[in-house]
C-alpha cells in the first residue's frame, strides 16, 4: 500500500466514524426522557436529571466500536508499512535479473520476519501513554464530550422552539461544522440572540477540539499513520539494502483557510531531508502527512552484494550507509 492508498484507507475509517457518531446522537435524542424534555421545553436540560445510565450505555458502546476499528486500522497499517518497503525494493531491483530478485526476496524476508510477527502486538506498541493516557483512555475521554455536546444542542433547540427531529438534523450538520454548535441562537420568546447555559459552561481544554467526533478522527488519523511509519521504519533497520531515508513533504501540504486549501509553512518544511536509517521517525506532529522514502543501494552496490554472496565474502561486505543527521535538523534543534 503506497502513501495515497494509506490516506484513502484512513478516509474510509473516518467515514465509518462519522456514521457511528451520527447514530449515537440519534439514539440519545430518541430516548423517551429526552423526547419529553424537548416537548416540555426544559431550557436547562441535563442528562444527569433524566437518564444518565442509558446515555452512558450508548457512549460505552460507541467507545467499544471505535476502539475495535482503531485496533484493526493499526494492525492493517502495520502490515501496509512493511509491504511498502518490500514494494520499493522489488520495484527498484527486481526487474534487473533473477539473481537480484532472489537476493531481494531472501534479504527482505529475513529483515521483516520479526516485524511481521509483531503485527498482533502493533496496537500495544503504538499504545504508549501520552500525557498519562493510552489510546483507549483518550477515546473514552473524547466520547465523554458527547453528553455535553448533546446538552448544548438540546438546549439550543429548545430555546429556538425546535422539535426533536429538527435537533437531530442539526446534529448531523454539527458533525461537519462543530463550531456552529457554540454560536448564539435566537430565543423564541424574547427574540434575543443567546448562548445556551451548557455552551457557556463547556471548556474542553487546550489542544482539544470542541467536538468528540473531530477529536476521534484526529486520533485515528494520527495513530494509524503512526503504526504505518513505525512498521516502515522498523523494516529498514535490519535491511542491508537500505542506506537511509528521505523525509519529504506531502503533495498535499496545505491547510484549509476560508474554505480553500492553501500552502503553509511549518516544522515539516524545516525538517525535510535525508536521515540515517537509525534515526527513528514516525511523524513530526499529530496528523503529519510527510512521507518517508528509503534510500537504496545503487545498482553497482547491489551487484557487488550479490557477487559477495556468491563468493562467500558477504560477512565482509558493507554498504556506504548515511551516518550524519542533516544540517537543517541540527540547526532547528539548536534554535528550538
Amino acid at each position: 500500500m503506497n502513501e495515497k492508498e494509506l490516506q484513502a484507507y484512513i478516509e474510509r475509517i473516518n467515514k465509518k466514524l462519522k456514521y457511528y457518531y451520527g447514530d449515537a446522537y440519534k439514539r440519545m435524542l430518541n430516548l423517551p426522557e429526552v423526547q419529553k424534555a424537548i416537548k416540555k421545553g426544559t431550557e436547562d436540560f441535563k442528562f444527569s436529571n433524566y437518564t444518565t445510565r442509558k446515555v452512558d450505555k450508548i457512549v460505552a458502546e460507541l467507545t467499544r466500536i471505535i476502539n475495535t476499528n482503531l485496533q484493526k486500522g493499526i494492525a492493517d497499517a502495520w502490515n501496509y508499512g512493511i509491504d511498502n518497503t518490500t514494494n520499493h525494493l522489488s520495484n527498484a531491483f527486481g526487474r534487473l535479473n533473477e539473481d537480484f530478485k532472489t537476493e531481494i526476496d531472501k534479504t527482505v524476508l529475513r529483515a521483516t520476519k520479526d516485524i511481521r510477527n509483531k503485527t498482533k502486538e502493533s496496537y500495544r506498541i503504538v499504545n504508549e501513554k501520552k500525557g498519562g493516557l493510552n489510546i483507549s483512555d483518550r477515546v473514552w475521554n473524547y466520547n465523554d464530550q458527547i453528553k455535553k455536546e448533546m446538552e448544548i444542542a438540546i438546549q439550543n433547540g429548545i430555546k429556538q422552539g425546535k422539535s426533536a427531529d429538527d435537533i437531530a438534523r442539526d446534529m448531523q450538520k454539527y458533525l461537519n461544522n462543530p463550531n456552529a454548535l457554540f454560536r448564539r441562537v435566537r430565543n423564541k420568546e424574547t427574540g434575543e440572540l443567546e448562548l445556551s447555559k451548557a455552551a457557556k459552561e463547556y471548556h474542553p481544554g487546550q489542544g482539544v477540539y470542541r467536538s468528540a467526533y473531530k477529536n476521534a478522527m484526529r486520533l485515528i488519523t494520527t495513530e494509524v499513520n503512526a503504526a504505518y511509519r513505525e512498521a516502515e521504519w522498523a523494516s529498514y533497520q535490519n535491511n542491508p539494502l537500505i542506506k537511509g531515508y528521505e523525509i519529504r513533504l506531502s503533495n498535499n501540504h496545505t491547510i484549509l483557510r476560508n474554505g480553500k486549501r492553501v500552502p503553509f509553512y511549518d516544522i515539516c518544511d524545516e525538517l525535510q531531508g535525508i536521515y540515517p536509517k537509525t534515526f527513528k521517525w514516525t511523524m513530526w506532529h499529530p496528523q503529519c502527512r510527510c512521507i518517508m522514502i528509503p534510500i537504496l543501494l545503487t545498482e553497482e552496490e547491489f551487484a557487488s552484494r550479490v557477487k559477495a554472496r556468491k563468493e562467500g565474502t558477504l560477512d565482509k561486505w558493507k554498504a556506504d550507509e548515511i551516518k550524519d543527521m542533516p544540517n537543517n535538523y541540527k540547526e532547528y534543534y539548536l534554535k528550538n
